[in-house]
């Protein structure tokens, strides 16, 4: 492939390319030419939709495949398309295998189920970040901030006093102290900390 195709017929050369990547040429010239087509699409042509295309090829390849991950993020975010970013975040987290990554993913799907107005799903998935993180600070703040707006006191203490019993048996007999004070006035109680991060 020529630098005056890629300059002159870049559709030519993205059709070459996408061709030629599903030839027998083995996983990494395959995807290797996909990355090209897709940077031709996407920063000569002007063509997001055919970038994500290959992207997604990709994907379909090799899943893990990190850069074709953080491009496709960036296409998506930079394009608004949160229904699509959303099912690349979960695609993620099916992916990770530590735990900071899981509680760092689950928040980023929170914030984007909340951008689409599910509010159970955003709790449900911040409830996932507590069930692998008793009493992850973030996580349980953005739940006690959900249920303070959405006026469910009961439920709110019944989450505060869930997070400071599995303090308490860890041994983390301050935090849990701070968190049953909490419980029992939940609707004076909220403070957005954020004192720590996933």
């Amino acid at each position: 492939l020529t630098q005056a195709m890629v300059q002159f017929d870049q559709p030519g050369a993205v059709q070459i390319l996408d061709r030629a990547a599903r030839l027998p040429v083995g996983e990494g010239p395959a995807i290797s030419r996909l990355h090209q087509a897709a940077t031709i699409a996407e920063d000569h042509m002007g063509d997001p939709e055919r970038a994500i295309s290959l992207l997604r090829t990709i994907l379909k390849q090799a899943p893990a495949n990190g850069p074709a991950i953080e491009r496709l993020s960036a296409l998506f975010a930079r394009n608004d398309r949160v229904a699509d970013l959303l099912a690349l975040r979960k695609h993620e987290l099916g992916l990770a295998l530590q735990a900071a990554d899981h509680i760092r993913l689950r928040l980023d799907i929170a914030g984007l189920l909340g951008r689409l107005g599910d509010t159970a799903g955003r709790l449900q998935a911040l409830r996932e970040n507590l069930a692998e993180e008793p009493a992850h600070e973030r996580s349980l703040e953005e739940i006690a901030a959900l249920l303070t707006e959405q006026g469910d006191h009961a439920e709110l203490a019944t989450v505060l006093e869930h997070e400071a019993e599995e303090l308490s048996s860890r041994g983390d007999v301050a935090r849990a102290a701070s968190l049953f004070t909490r419980a029992s006035e939940p609707e004076c109680g909220l403070r957005i900390a954020m004192r720590s991060s996933a």
